[in-house]
C-alpha cells in the first residue's frame, strides 16, 4: 500500500499525470496581461468586455520545411575533442531555433469576449 499512497502524493502535486508535461502537449505561449477597466458595479454583478487582440499564427497559405540543418530534430550535436577525450554537446540548432521546421508566421487580430466574474 505504500507504492500506491506514493503514486497518490505524485498525482496531487503534479496534477494526475505522474509528474511532468508529455510530449503530446502543444507548447504553450507565453501568458498575456492586459488591465480592462470596469466600474465598481460592473464588478459587482458581472460583465462581458470586448478584448482586442494580436498574435502570431503559422500562415496556412504557405508551406512549412523540415530544417536542413537539424533535419528535423531540433537540436544539433556537436563533438568537442580535448586531447585523448571526446564530449559530445547537444544544443538547440541555431538555423531553426530548436522548432525543427519553418513556417511563414502572419499577424493576426481577434477580439475575444471576457467575462469578469461577480
Amino acid at each position: 500500500d505504500g507504492a500506491a499512497g506514493a503514486h497518490g502524493f505524485f498525482e496531487q502535486m503534479f496534477g494526475g499525470k505522474g509528474g511532468g508535461r508529455g510530449r503530446s502537449q502543444q507548447p504553450r505561449t507565453k501568458d498575456n496581461v492586459r488591465p480592462i477597466w470596469v466600474t465598481l458595479e460592473e464588478l459587482y454583478s458581472g460583465v462581458t468586455r470586448p478584448l482586442p487582440i494580436i498574435r502570431k499564427v503559422v500562415d496556412e497559405s504557405s508551406s512549412s520545411t523540415s530544417c536542413s540543418a537539424c533535419s528535423g530534430k531540433g537540436a544539433v550535436i556537436q563533438v568537442i575533442r580535448i586531447g585523448p577525450m571526446i564530449q559530445q554537446v547537444q544544443q538547440p540548432c541555431p538555423s531553426c531555433r530548436g522548432s525543427g521546421s519553418s513556417a511563414k508566421l502572419k499577424t493576426q487580430r481577434e477580439v475575444l469576449q471576457v467575462f469578469v466574474e461577480k
